[in-house]
């Protein structure tokens, strides 16, 4: 006899989550036992559990355990460098692109993309078989599962290349001896999900971070655009198929920008009508559905309570680079991301401002909720900043003008809103050559979306990848050979902060930086040809794990 443990989960012992009223997320747990796959599917209940359970698993290649999403999406890319990469020889691996295939962070990427792609499948194919739903209720929820699974194929295709296809539930070990399918097949599949996606999801979230018709026909236009292949040979069909869904969206007049982009990432302010699909995640509920972004980014000297005005702890595994961080103009909205100390409370009760040696992200800050370790900062995946940048990046490659006007009143949007106090003053000017705007607009992408998992697929599908780097190589070293080494400034406000006579006010001040203000800047060029991880060792480990077969 075969006994089945359709993990992940398929059952969903892991979490069978459900919607109740308004105020609950679908990411709030109910919990099953006794369930087999012959029983499991039977009403709309059991397939929006099944569904959630998806979504729970696709957030831990993003913000629940955003270790291997950062260090595989960002901290290759001329973004983001690790504080502690002198004594975590994996994570310096990734940093001088020398590559283990027994990289844990290669491997605990793979599974849990692989996790999440298997759980789609059950649903895609057992949902389609309950009769109590109508075929329009079954289109929305394998809509979503085939949305989810194009974006867990559309990472692994940027991180990997050719890796394997799973499109079925599997059931024997004979089935996860899967060979890798060549690109062209992988991305095959990514489209078709999508527009299946885009033709059956509904038109507006039906539970707080769930995909919509709308999000997929934004994945579906950065598919599109990144098929469209580098600048320098550029495919006009796969341009102007990615203009059809961005104009699209920009035409339903349904999306926006908020109006400063640090209420984007405000805890109180989820689910604006900038958002087209985040990664949804709930604060003080359990490790499956929090975020752990903010504890990567903050310092390791902050521990709650000591730091009263995060009530967080932190491990600064990660900071901007200094190329990234002085990008940045003083007048830039998006500086306020990152600040450069934190309040401290003293062994005697008193308080004191605490300069830190690197600027810090705090663009994941929740100081709403208790927990210490899990919050509930959503990562973005698609957001509306990002339709208008690619938008204005299609017409400019086309040589064409917008729905609304031309490139530079797409891009112009992005950064008349990065600048609030004074709009006019840093628009870009209407007088570029089309390679000068291509400059422009990946500068804007890359400020505007620094430390959301974008810079990585942005350069490797503009194809400069390898020069960007290179470049960044060749500048650090310079820099750290200077003498004297350059020094910046950061500035922090001035506050107000407890202690034990009551509310204290503190100045204003300004830390200085030298060039290497990190341990191991990236000196090290990457090889001559696009990255790709290797296929991680015992590659095909996702499958025992995510649908193990035991036979007795």
């Amino acid at each position: 006899m075969i006994s089945k443990y359709l993990v992940s989960a398929l059952i969903l012992s892991i979490a069978i989550l459900t919607m109740g009223s308004c105020k609950k997320s679908f990411l709030d747990e109910r919990v099953y036992s006794n369930i087999s796959a012959s029983n499991f599917w039977q009403n709309a209940d059991d397939a929006k559990a099944g569904l959630y359970a998806t979504y729970t698993l696709s957030i831990s290649f993003g913000p629940r355990d955003c270790r291997p999403f950062y260090v595989l999406m960002d901290m290759i890319t001329d973004d983001m460098d690790d504080e502690y990469s002198n004594s975590e020889e994996e994570r310096r691996q990734v940093q001088n692109f020398n590559f283990a295939p027994t990289n844990s962070y290669l491997n605990n990427a793979w599974i849990s993309l692989y996790k999440t792609i298997a759980q789609a499948n059950a649903v895609i194919e057992n949902v389609p078989k309950i009769k109590t739903m109508t075929a329009s209720e079954r289109g929305v929820i394998v809509g979503e599962a085939r949305f989810l699974r194009a974006l867990e194929y559309f990472y692994l295709v940027q991180l990997w290349g050719s890796v394997p296809l799973d499109t079925i539930v599997v059931k024997t070990i004979d089935q996860t001896r899967m060979p890798k399918a060549p690109v062209k097949d992988v991305y095959d599949l990514i489209v078709k999900d999508l527009q299946y996606a885009e033709a059956n999801c509904a038109d507006a979230p039906p539970a707080a971070g769930r995909a919509t018709a709308w999000s997929a026909k934004a994945l579906l236009a950065k598919v599109y655009l990144t098929l469209a292949g580098p600048f320098s040979n550029r495919n006009a069909e796969m341009l102007a198929l990615s203009e059809a869904r961005l104009k699209d969206i920009i035409g339903s007049n349904r999306f926006g920008l908020v109006n400063k982009i640090i209420d984007y990432f405000d805890i109180s302010k989820k689910g604006s009508n900038e958002v087209l699909f985040e990664h949804y995640t709930m604060g003080d509920v359990s490790d499956r559905v929090g975020s752990f972004l903010h504890r990567n980014f903050f310092p390791s000297s902050i521990s709650a309570p000591e730091v009263t005005q995060l009530r967080t702890a932190g491990y600064k595994a990660w900071t901007p680079t200094t190329d990234l961080w002085t990008l940045y103009l003083q007048q830039d909205d998006r500086l306020k991301m990152y600040t450069s100390f934190y309040i401290k409370k003293n062994s005697d009760g008193t308080f004191k401002v605490n300069p830190y040696n690197v600027p810090y992200v705090i663009k994941y800050t929740d100081s709403t909720t208790a927990a210490r370790d899990y919050k509930a900062n959503n990562l973005p995946v698609l957001r509306y900043a990002d339709v208008l940048l690619m938008y204005a990046e299609v017409l400019n490659e086309l040589g064409t003008t917008g729905i609304g006007g031309t490139k530079y009143y797409y891009l112009n949007q992005v950064r008349r809103r990065a600048f609030s106090a004074n709009p006019n003053a840093y628009e870009i000017a209407s007088n570029l050559t089309q390679e000068q705007f291509r400059d422009s607009l990946m500068r804007e992408r890359r400020l505007e979306f620094a430390h959301e998992g974008q810079r990585l697929i942005d350069l490797k599908r503009t194809g400069t990848f390898v020069s960007t780097m290179t470049a960044l190589a060749n500048k650090n070293k310079a820099l750290i050979a200077a003498s004297p080494q350059p020094t910046y400034s950061a500035n922090y406000p001035a506050g107000v902060m407890p202690s034990p006579t009551g509310p204290k006010p503190y100045p204003a001040g300004t830390i200085k930086f030298t060039a290497a203000f990190l341990p191991n800047p990236k000196t090290v060029p990457p090889p001559h040809f696009p990255s790709s991880y290797p296929i991680p060792f015992l590659p095909l480990a996702a499958y025992h794990i995510c649908q193990h077969v035991s036979h007795s």
